[in-house]
């Protein structure tokens, strides 16, 4: 005789309704939320870290500087004292002296008298100017003090020339000594 197979039925008698079933992450899942990770991290270094560091190097760059700027001033804080003093001592001017003479207009007297001439060189100290001219003869040297005369301004001319010994092609240099007239 054959033994009769029994099917068993299930012993439980109750249902659990609150297990979750637990859902496993596919590999593609995994590979997207690592990579989001490292596109995020790569964003906060490059777009915030890196930007905040260097406002935090500029702004101490600032910093620096305005220390720098603040002990300058600190140190000309009496210019106007010291510069007497040097111009006692190097110049044939006092600081009043150079107070005289305006000397935006010492510069449009000399380009609408001197418009015509090739000025290689102008010193300006106090009252005192003082212009060499190249490529001229004494003619033309004779119509600019002429002309330097008429002007209000001035109150003397003294000219010079030199030519080279060695070259009878060499040009004409002259230099014009042109004491000014103070201002009222």
């Amino acid at each position: 005789m054959a033994k009769k197979k029994v099917d068993k039925y299930p012993s439980k008698k109750y249902v659990n309704l609150y297990q979750v079933e637990k859902q496993k992450l596919s590999n593609e899942m995994i590979i997207g939320i690592v990579a989001f990770c490292i596109l995020f991290g790569l964003f906060v270094k490059f777009a915030v870290i890196d930007r905040l560091a260097l406002a935090i190097k500029s702004t101490s760059e600032v910093n620096k500087l305005q220390t720098q700027l603040v002990s300058l001033q600190r140190e000309n804080e009496n210019y106007e004292e010291v510069l007497k003093q040097y111009q006692h001592y190097y110049f044939d001017s006092t600081y009043d002296d150079l107070k005289t003479v305006d000397a935006v207009k010492v510069l449009n007297m000399l380009d609408m008298k001197l418009y015509d001439s090739n000025i290689v060189s102008v010193q300006f100290s106090g009252k005192i100017l003082v212009v060499q001219i190249s490529g001229i003869d004494l003619q033309g040297a004779s119509g600019i003090i002429t002309r330097l005369n008429e002007s209000n301004m001035v109150d003397g001319v003294s000219v010079s020339t030199a030519n080279s010994l060695y070259d009878e092609n060499a040009v004409a240099m002259i230099n014009m000594t042109i004491t000014l007239k103070e201002i009222n």
